[in-house]
């Protein structure tokens, strides 16, 4: 077990925890916040396509946990996403200030499609119609994507310092 699995399993035990207690009685704009997925795309995007997959794995069996949807469901969308993100993150420059916000909250829609469509396809019916606006769904996760983002970022820091080179005196 490396440092990001190990780092993984409290955190997203605790954000799963936090988003199903929490966050599901205090919704912004009729959107719940999603820290369990925004986690995951930013490790993902901080660490590489291996690191953000673990935690897009873990964290979507968690959230499965606490949803009625189909079982599995969760993971294979939050992987599909993640992959996506590291291969953006990937191809463009990377820009801190406006990437992960942007990124975060069409990452969130995508996640949100595509777990539609599996429950769409599954036997538990047709959920579309109780589907958030994607607009508002867009801006109030790509909004909790920067606080996130730069949160996990510090992490980062602390885990695996920047190594230091240099000649000395």
């Amino acid at each position: 077990m490396n440092r990001s699995t190990a780092v993984a399993f409290p955190t997203l035990i605790l954000l799963v925890v936090f988003q199903s207690s929490v966050l599901t009685v205090l919704p912004l704009i009729e959107v719940v916040i999603q820290p369990v997925m925004l986690a995951a795309i930013a490790w993902g995007m901080l660490r590489g396509l291996m690191d953000g997959l673990i935690w897009g794995f873990i964290g979507g069996y968690l959230l499965d946990l606490f949803s009625v949807g189909p079982w599995g469901s969760q993971p294979i969308a939050l992987m599909i996403t993640i992959v996506f993100a590291v291969w953006v993150v990937s191809t463009l420059p990377m820009n801190r200030f406006w990437l992960p916000g942007v990124l975060g909250g069409l990452c969130a829609v995508m996640n949100l499609l595509i777990l539609g469509a599996i429950v769409q396809v599954s036997p538990f019916g047709n959920h579309w119609p109780s589907m958030p606006s994607l607009t508002a769904y867009f801006v109030v996760q790509g909004t909790a994507m920067i606080l996130i983002y730069w949160s996990l970022f510090l992490l980062r820091q602390i885990l695996y310092p920047p190594e230091v080179t240099g000649t000395g005196f």
